[in-house]
């Protein structure tokens, strides 16, 4: 008994799902087809009523339909399923015929051929096999209208009650298999959709996260960049940050035909200061005046640590004269710039150098070099005052 169950049990192949469900599938009515001819042949025997020729065409019906579980496991399922089909309807159409009558009930084998086929081809197994079935029993009815088939027996009996029995068994089988695939394809969908819907959240899930990574790289670069471009005690753009916006500010000044003045500002005698009260008294200066410069500043301004202690001051589209307004405004302010020591104030005074482009300097680089050398002037004449550069010369 084990070895007939190893024999029907339906192949397995690894890797192929969907080849071991259709195995299975005709596995199953492979085995529902053989309980039924099994079924018939014994109530035939039982009831002793039934033609010779219809036991005949069960045992054959049985013989033919063994070489299909052979083919299932050798994974033939296109032949195995085709051979089925042939002889199925070839043994049921067979059966008729030698019962002499298409009344007997195994013609309702027919319809569950067609059931079979739709199991096994789909739309284009059940089409085949209605028009199969009805050119059959069309040829049947002819025939034994026209008297060339047996002449039936009438009489009821145990093989009639077998074959009702088998016949409800089987078709009972098939109903039950197109419902367990029915099923189990919704159940693989419904997996899908599951498994399909956890996958578009985790992948939603690591956009966001990769996303929000992407903010926080680009605010770390921006971060990054801002630091690179700012001077670390003051806050102010550093030299790397003019040296960036220089060119730009300078084809803008072209294009509006308009002067942009460059003011050089360098705290008076600061070494002393850092010498005589040491470098943090020097630092907080520097931080005192950074506010200073950036409080006087205009949005468009703009105010760099040009190096040590000094300073410039960027103004677009401004002329000299307003310029050194704002300079001297600005060295007024200044001189009430403090640092602390010990509870004394230390005050300090600014110089000042402005030139302006176009008029003092052919590019940047040549208006930086003579507001410079005016700020270099104002320290010669004195210190704490403004002077401007005109040609070869400054004046204060």
């Amino acid at each position: 008994m084990k070895s007939i169950s190893r024999w029907l049990k339906p192949p397995v192949f690894e890797g192929e799902e969907d080849k071991t469900r259709r195995a299975d599938l005709i596995n199953k009515i492979v085995t529902g087809f053989l309980a039924f001819a099994f079924a018939v042949f014994v109530g035939n025997l039982i009831g002793g009523k039934t033609p010779f020729a219809a036991s005949v065409v069960n045992v054959i019906a049985f013989c033919m339909l063994l070489p299909v579980l052979v083919w299932l496991r050798d994974g033939r399922l296109v032949l195995a399923q085709g051979w089925l089909l042939f002889v199925a309807f070839m043994c049921v159409t067979a059966g008729i015929a030698s019962l002499g009558t298409i009344r007997a009930p195994v013609t309702s084998l027919y319809l569950s051929g067609v059931i079979v086929s739709g199991l096994l081809f789909d739309r284009r197994g059940v089409l085949y096999s209605t028009a199969a079935c009805s050119a059959s029993v069309f040829g049947l009815i002819l025939a034994e209208n026209a008297g060339l088939l047996p002449i039936p027996d009438h009489r009821v009996g145990v093989p009639q009650w077998v074959t009702y029995t088998a016949l409800c068994g089987f078709t009972g089988s098939l109903i039950y298999s197109l419902s367990r695939v029915t099923k189990d394809a919704l159940a693989r969908a419904e997996s899908e959709l599951k498994q399909r819907k956890l996958t578009e959240e985790a992948l939603n899930d690591v956009n966001q996260r990769l996303r929000h990574r992407m903010d926080e790289v680009e605010y770390l670069h921006q971060e990054l960049r801002e630091q690179a471009l700012r001077d670390g005690l003051t806050g102010l753009y550093n030299r790397r940050y003019l040296n960036d916006v220089l060119n730009r500010e300078t084809v803008r000044t072209d294009r509006d035909q308009s002067s942009l003045s460059f003011v050089m500002i360098d705290v008076d005698n600061f070494k002393t200061v850092n010498d005589t009260y040491g470098h943090q008294v020097g630092d907080q200066i520097l931080v005192q005046l950074a506010k200073l410069f950036s409080t006087q500043a205009r949005g468009s301004d703009i105010v760099c640590r040009y190096g040590g202690e000094e300073f410039l001051l960027l103004l677009p589209g401004t002329e000299v004269a307003f310029a050194r307004q704002r300079a001297e405004e600005i060295r007024r302010k200044s001189e009430t710039v403090i640092g602390q020591v010990e509870g004394a104030a230390v005050h300090v005074t600014l110089s000042f150098g402005i030139a302006a482009y176009p008029n003092h300097g052919s590019d940047w680089e040549q208006v930086v070099s003579n507001a410079d050398k005016a700020l270099y002037q104002s320290k010669r004449n004195g210190r704490n005052r403004v002077t401007v550069w005109h040609g070869d010369s400054a004046s204060s």
